[in-house]
This record gives structure tokens, sequence and C-alpha cells, in this order.
């Protein structure tokens, strides 16, 4: 099942989150579009706080002016930076689309996308590439990128993992209005890659073991792996209490204590990037 979601910036102001996460199923912001500090954009706070308190998930991504592999790591540096490690629910992604770029040639393009996407990795975030099917077609190979975004406007669905089939006044598929946002950039999510992680399986106090998919957590959550956050937790002196299965105050706290001392988003959740920490040890 597809799942409907946009990708917005400073073009789109003052949205009523509450109105839009009634159709939106997950949010890409712009973080910024390029590599200094004054680059950031103006309302990437506004859109990461306003959908993540509605509980829509969100990723975020870069647009590009880099002309070599040098450009494109300080690009992934500014990034990391105005981030700060909070969490995401979905990739960074690098968002390719200047023809001057487009124009030094494939290897050239392949190494600039490689050198952010490992700069990224590096830091435990998951990485992507966004372009247009010209692009992907002549620039990018997809079986390089762990995750795949296309622009595609026309009404062929592309291999890929997440399809931007409307761009502001063109859209072949839905309206180019959605409620609580205006006219916006419009995705599918081909394939659910939604906080998608890698298994791991840390050993609780009996020695047995049990899978950790690094669902975002919170308080209130119960079951087993909130154990496994627990166990994390309290094995690297973030004092979680018991190891009983429900995320309350005191694994709040420890969990705080634990991002606190990782210097990534002090905020009590744990995602995938409080998740990777934990378990680097």
């Amino acid at each position: 099942m597809m799942l409907f979601g946009v990708d917005i910036s400073t073009y789109q102001r003052n949205v009523n989150y509450k109105l839009a996460s009634q159709e939106v199923e997950f949010a890409i912001i712009r973080i910024g579009y390029g590599r200094e500090e004054n680059q950031k954009d103006d309302q990437f706070e506004n859109h990461y706080k306003g959908f993540r308190e509605c509980g829509v998930p969100v990723g975020i991504y870069e647009y590009s002016y880099a002309k070599d592999a040098a450009g494109a790591k300080k690009e992934a540096e500014m990034v990391l930076r105005w981030l700060g490690g909070r969490e995401l629910e979905l990739p960074i992604f690098y968002d390719l689309e200047e023809n001057s770029v487009y124009q030094t040639g494939r290897q050239n393009v392949t190494e600039i996308a490689k050198t952010f996407c490992d700069a990224i990795k590096a830091k435990g975030y998951r990485a992507g590439v966004y372009a247009n099917s010209n692009w992907w077609s002549n620039r990018l190979e997809k079986s390089d990128y762990d995750y795949v975004w296309c622009a595609d406007w026309g009404t062929t669905q592309p291999t890929c993992d997440i399809w931007q089939f409307g761009g502001g006044a063109i859209n072949y598929k839905r309206d180019r209005h959605v409620d609580g946002i205006g006219i916006c950039d419009q995705n599918y999510m081909l394939r659910n890659i939604i906080n998608e992680v890698a298994p791991q399986k840390p050993k609780d106090d009996k020695g047995d073991t049990f899978v950790v998919t690094m669902t975002m957590l919170q308080e209130g959550a119960t079951g087993r792996e909130v154990k496994s956050l627990q166990i994390l937790c309290n094995g690297l002196g973030f004092n979680c209490g018991s190891v009983d299965g429900i995320y309350g105050p005191k694994t709040k706290a420890g969990v705080m204590a634990a991002q606190k001392a990782f210097k990534i988003g002090v905020d009590g959740i744990a995602g995938p990037v409080t998740w990777n920490r934990l378990l680097k040890g």
C-alpha cells in the first residue's frame, strides 16, 4: 500500500499541521540549500516541530550546489550541524538538480552523491538521493544508493522508494492542493521505509536475545522493545530502573540522560539516532 506524503520548504508558510496530518502520512522537509550557516531554510524549525507534534514521520532534504566531493562533504557537515542530533523517521536526502553540476558528468556526480551519503551515514543517519528521472538515467545509478527518491511527474510509476509524482502546478494524479498546506510537491512512498533499520540482538540480564527493530518509543509504550531499551540504557549507566517493559518516567529520564551524554536531541523519545548510539555503546 502506498503512503501519501509531501515535501515542503520555505515556500510553504503558515501551515496548519493538524489539518494536514489528517491526510499526510509522511513529510520530507528542506533543511537548507548549500553549505553556509545562513542557508538554512527559514521554515525548517516550524515544519519539523509541527509535523512531529502531530505524529507525522519526518525526513529532510538538502538542496545541493556542490560541484565536487569536497563541497558535498561541507554540505553534509552543515546539514548535521543544523540538525543537531535530532531524530528522524526517514532518511536525509541529497537533492541534486543544478544543471551546472549535471554538466560535470556521471563520474563526478556519483562521487558527489556518495561523499554526501557516506558522511551522513557515518553519524548514524540513513541517507538517500533525490533526482529526476533524467538524472537517474544519465548521471546516477539507483543500485549505488540505499534510498532512491525519484521525481517523475508523468503517470508511469518509476522504480524507487519514494516517487515525487506532483510538483507545484503539475499533478496528474491528485489535486495539487493539500488541506492545511496549499500547493506543494506531493509523493508516494512505494515501499515503507519509515524507521527501517537492520535488526539488532542485544542480550538481556538472563542471557536471552530478542530482536530490536529500533521502533520509535516514548513514554507510555510497553513491550519487549521497551525492555531492550531499558537493558541498553542500564548497561551503559543510564538508569531506567527495572527492566519491566514499561516506558514510564524513570525510563524517559534514563533515555534523556543518554541523549544528553551523546550530545543528540534531548527529548526522551527513543528513535533511530538514539538506538544507534546506545547500540554503539
